[in-house]
């Protein structure tokens, strides 16, 4: 039955691959990207680190950055650009991926139903900053490669908050970015390729949040002073109250943190129901 709705939603009848699944469709392709060392003792920021944090970005398992690059998928709410070849341009997403400035979570006000106010507080840190933008300039840099140069024509560098632009509806846009490009390739949204330039972009919207929730009623053992919750998820000071959801996390996790949600859901079902916290 799940194959059968499955090839339903695939071939609505005017062709294959023509249903509403496939509006949904995507190519992709990702990276992840841990920058040597010898680049790290380059950068002023590095310097500034203490020894904790220096090991956290040198272990092997643990990536710096992401790069997520898909043709024809759009996020909830934005249209496909206009134009007789839709598929024409590609998003490219570049996701942090050990922020080391702490956020806050405030309430906006007394209704519970009101959304919380987060502030990632992404530019606090200034290695947070800087891997950033040597995120930016990965990305120019692989995209200007010969691998692309056939491929890729240039790079728009958007705000979060822009619509994509169909370049080749616009003939004035089109003849302008032939001018500016370089070896075939061009480049739209900096004021220069600088360090300072890619900073400006980040600050001015080119950085929007993206992150999993988790880690806002941190777990922890008593006498951590940013613990939130016990063991078993009682809130410290208060009586009748557990969190059993990733909020209580402690360690944020880069991708996949719903496997989490069974693991904290069965440890605080067994502290509640049998008064027994494993571990």
């Amino acid at each position: 039955m799940e194959k059968q709705r499955w090839l339903s939603s695939y071939d609505n009848g005017a062709g294959e691959g023509s249903g509403e699944l496939t509006r949904f469709g995507a190519s992709a392709g990702v990276a992840f990207l841990k920058y040597p060392l010898s680049d790290r003792k380059s950068w002023p920021e590095w310097n500034l680190l203490n020894a904790t944090q220096k090991a956290l970005f040198l272990d092997p398992k643990r990536p710096d950055t992401e790069i997520f690059y898909l043709t024809g998928w759009l996020p909830s709410g934005r249209s496909i650009p206009e134009g007789e070849t839709p598929n024409s341009y590609a998003r490219i997403f570049q996701l942090h991926q050990n922020q080391l400035a702490r956020g806050e979570i405030t309430l906006a006000s007394r209704d519970p139903d009101d959304q919380a106010v987060i502030d990632p507080r992404y530019f606090e840190h200034p290695m947070d900053v800087r891997i950033a933008v040597e995120t930016v300039k990965t990305v120019l840099k692989i995209f200007r490669s010969k691998r692309y140069r056939n491929i890729v024509e240039g790079i728009e560098l958007l705000n979060y908050n822009q619509e994509p632009l169909y370049i080749a509806a616009n003939k004035t846009k089109v003849k302008m970015n032939e001018e500016k490009a370089v070896n075939g390739f061009y480049i739209n949204g900096l004021d220069d390729e600088s360090d300072a330039g890619i900073e400006r972009w980040l600050r001015n919207g080119g950085l929007d949040q993206g992150y999993h929730g988790m880690g806002t009623m941190r777990m922890g053992k008593e006498g951590d002073p940013l613990r939130v919750v016990d063991s078993g998820g009682k809130i410290e000071g208060l009586k009748g109250i557990r969190i059993a959801d990733t909020s209580v996390v402690p360690v944020v996790m880069k991708y996949v943190s719903f496997a989490l949600l069974p693991l904290v859901s069965f440890r605080s079902l067994s502290c509640f129901r049998f008064r027994y916290c494993p571990g």
